[in-house]
């Protein structure tokens, strides 16, 4: 795209003289076909992360069975989030996504909420999530909102840590993909990031529309 060529014209050249790089493929064709003909061709179910990787092909880059589980954040994450957040009865909510089709309404968080009296939860979101307060008031003795109290790597601290994270289609469900933390995936109207890992359920209703958009928006 045009945001691509920009970096690749101002990028490339300070690298010296033939840096190695590789393009990942939007496949716009197929994109044509699905959103416009209704056609499919892309595979099902389409794994966002395996398209990221196919371009390391060409360097001979094909195993990506190992997580990130030596992964080391700084010291003072510990610190700040000790185990107490980490015990076999607290979960991880990830309610907020980009684009607001993308999201569970929040009357069914609370409801998860309610339905699991003997657990604890944390809310991972951004500072503009501001939903999130109510999610938390439907237990406030039990629901640690940390939303827009947290950087993205202490984000990714708190999902790999984890005992289960329950993630609408949103970054943080990747993440827990890749560290091999147990989460539960809610797959909505777009069908085009599916994680990878046999560790993360996929939860989903087959909408006769679906993908209904590209990226969730409209």
């Amino acid at each position: 795209n045009i945001r691509s060529n920009i970096l690749k014209a101002v990028l490339l050249p300070s690298l010296g003289k033939g840096p190695r790089h590789v393009l990942r493929s939007k496949e716009r064709w197929k994109r044509f076909l699905l959103f416009k003909l209704r056609v499919n061709r892309f595979d099902k179910p389409f794994r966002g992360v395996v398209s990221y990787r196919k371009p390391l092909a060409r360097w001979g880059i094909t195993d990506f069975t190992r997580h990130y589980d030596n992964w080391r954040f700084p010291a003072e994450y510990a610190r700040r989030f000790p185990g107490a957040y980490f015990d076999a009865r607290t979960v991880t909510l990830v309610p907020s996504a980009n684009w607001p089709m993308k999201r569970w309404p929040v009357s069914h968080w609370q409801e998860v909420i309610r339905l699991l009296p003997d657990c604890r939860f944390i809310i991972l979101a951004g500072p503009a999530d501001t939903f999130c307060e109510t999610i938390r008031e439907a237990a406030p003795g039990r629901v640690v909102n940390l939303a827009g109290q947290t950087s993205l790597l202490e984000s990714c601290y708190l999902v790999k840590n984890s005992r289960l994270v329950i993630s609408a289609d949103t970054g943080f469900l990747h993440a827990a993909d890749l560290f091999g933390t147990r989460a539960i995936a809610l797959m909505g109207p777009t069908a085009f990031g599916f994680p990878t890992g046999e560790h993360v359920k996929v939860m989903e209703t087959a909408l006769p529309c679906r993908p209904c958009t590209k990226d969730g928006r409209g």
